[in-house]
């Protein structure tokens, strides 16, 4: 059952701040919170609205903080888990960005453990408070100590995620907000954004505030297609970044079964006379029809059984979700094409320096006339178009979760 038991918002109270433009930030307090880290919360919020009123005052800052108590979570737990529960409530609030807090210790895959993971496809970000008390190092801090210290370290978390939900990168001065911290202690440092910083944060703030678009057209009238096709013009540029953020070029380092997959096919295809023969016989064009017929229907099979795409309770299309599933399409997309590359690499070079052109010619018998080098190329282009089809098929079996993480999470803080 969902309810909730604490609605609050904190606005700015000032003369003609409705002629801002707005900026709406979701807190959802997700699970069972003991005292130390209620009181944490809530103090976090109003120092964050604090902080971002005066950073960036051309805006109206608007924090809403919605408590989840009935989410239930593991001990550890990944944070692809609460973005489910994070998307509905940002589509029921409008929110642009959502952040989760969680007392749950987060499974960090870059780092031994993490203290939040930031999605920027997705305008997400989960913290968690399991190790930002004092209590958990020192057994003999105060109530106080620990309320004042987990509030700052939860402020300082909240404000550095934000951050990188709009583009800012890492920080190499250690006092700075945007520090890449190693241990809690780091936490404790400033709050600060350099002139930059704040300059580069208040132009992505600027786009955001403008009017969605399904604010500004007729949302009974539109195909979803079409809709989806405006979002992607007007947002490429927020597109472009969360693919570049999520890095697909790892994924063949990241998905181990998509790697076997792929090279244990195209090894076997190479290892076959038939395979030689028939590809070499290919005419150009069918193979170069096999290779994209092989990235789309790939790219559409892992999408689909990875379940990446974000739908609406209510089927509604709007651009939030245009943009995040644009963006999960072209990082997977992306990530097979880089290992189509890489198999079209590889195979080739084993295809010259490995075999002779006595058994070569006596594979490809139907082929009259001396082996060329073009003969050599549509050999690739075959075996790689082959391979990377059946590695998409150990790609569905990556864990869903590390699947989405790898997909959707840019950082780990």
């Amino acid at each position: 059952m969902s309810s909730v038991l604490n609605n609050s918002t904190v606005e700015a109270a000032q003369t003609g701040s409705d002629a801002k433009p707005p900026i709406e930030v979701g807190l959802v307090l997700a699970g069972s919170f003991d005292a130390i880290d209620q009181a944490a919360s809530a103090g976090a919020s109003r120092q964050v609205h604090e902080r971002l009123q005066a950073l960036f005052p051309e805006f109206r800052w608007r924090l809403m903080v919605v408590e989840r108590a009935e989410i239930a979570a593991d001990p550890r737990e990944e944070p692809v888990a609460f973005f489910p529960q994070a998307q509905a409530e940002r589509d029921l609030y409008q929110w642009d960005f959502v952040i989760v807090l969680t007392n749950a210790d987060l499974i960090g895959h870059d780092k031994p453990y993490t203290f939040a993971a930031v999605s920027r496809t997705l305008d997400i970000a989960v913290i968690s408070t399991a190790r930002v008390d004092p209590h958990t190092m020192a057994t003999d801090a105060t109530r106080e100590v620990r309320v004042e210290r987990v509030t700052h370290r939860l402020t300082v978390l909240i404000l550095r995620c934000l951050g990188h939900l709009n583009g800012l990168d890492h920080s190499v001065d250690p006092n700075q907000l945007m520090w890449d911290a190693e241990c809690v202690g780091e936490l404790d440092r400033g709050m600060d954004l350099t002139p930059v910083q704040v300059t580069r944060m208040a132009t992505n703030l600027r786009e955001i505030a403008d009017l969605r678009l399904e604010e500004r057209s007729d949302g009974g009238a539109r195909s979803r297609l079409v809709f989806a096709c405006q979002a992607g013009i007007a947002k490429r540029q927020e597109i472009l970044a969360g693919v570049i953020e999520a890095e697909p070029w790892q994924f063949p380092v990241r998905l181990s079964r998509l790697t076997t997959a792929a090279v244990s096919a195209m090894l076997v295809l190479l290892m076959t006379a038939e395979t030689w023969d028939m590809a070499m016989s290919q005419p150009a064009l069918s193979v170069w029809g096999l290779l994209l017929a092989a990235i789309v229907i790939t790219t559409a099979y892992v999408v689909v059984r990875q379940q990446l795409l974000v739908r609406r309770q209510d089927q509604l299309m709007t651009e939030q979700i245009a943009v995040s599933n644009i963006t999960a399409t072209l990082t997977v997309l992306c990530g097979l094409l880089t290992m189509l590359l890489i198999l079209y690499a590889t195979s080739l070079s084993l295809s010259l320096l490995l075999f002779p052109r006595a058994l070569i010619s006596g594979w490809a018998a139907s082929i009259d006339g001396p082996i060329q080098f073009g003969h050599h190329l549509l050999l690739c282009g075959v075996v790689s178009g082959l391979s990377l089809s059946i590695g998409a098929l150990g790609a569905a079996f990556e864990d869903q979760s590390y699947f989405r993480h790898v997909t959707f999470v840019d950082e780990e803080l």
